[in-house]
């Protein structure tokens, strides 16, 4: 009878017992593009406390935008009127965190 028992009893003391679940954070790096204004777009990356902003990605607009500008986590772009940013790409200083 006891070995009947036994599984039920271990999944009592198992449900009880004060186990904390372990797991890695997960939180996003956002990254966001939009245009301001005809042939000025404005890049805005938003990163997680735990990461450290000297590794903020560094954007890029393929030619012919160039950068205008930028401040912490805003960048901008000028690119003609007539043509939109064909390429983006995103360099990390020192690896993908």
């Amino acid at each position: 009878m006891l070995h009947r028992l036994l599984p039920l009893l271990l999944c009592i003391l198992a449900a009880l017992s004060p186990v904390r679940a372990q797991a890695h954070e997960s939180l996003p790096i956002v990254i966001s593009l939009w245009e301001a204004a005809p042939g000025r777009f404005v890049v805005t990356t938003r990163l997680p406390g735990n990461i450290d902003p000297a590794q903020r990605p560094r954007l890029s607009l393929a030619a012919p935008c160039r950068a205008s500008g930028a401040d912490g986590p805003t960048q901008v772009f000028a690119c003609p009127r007539r043509d939109r940013p064909a390429a983006r790409a995103a360099a990390w200083p020192g690896g993908v965190p």
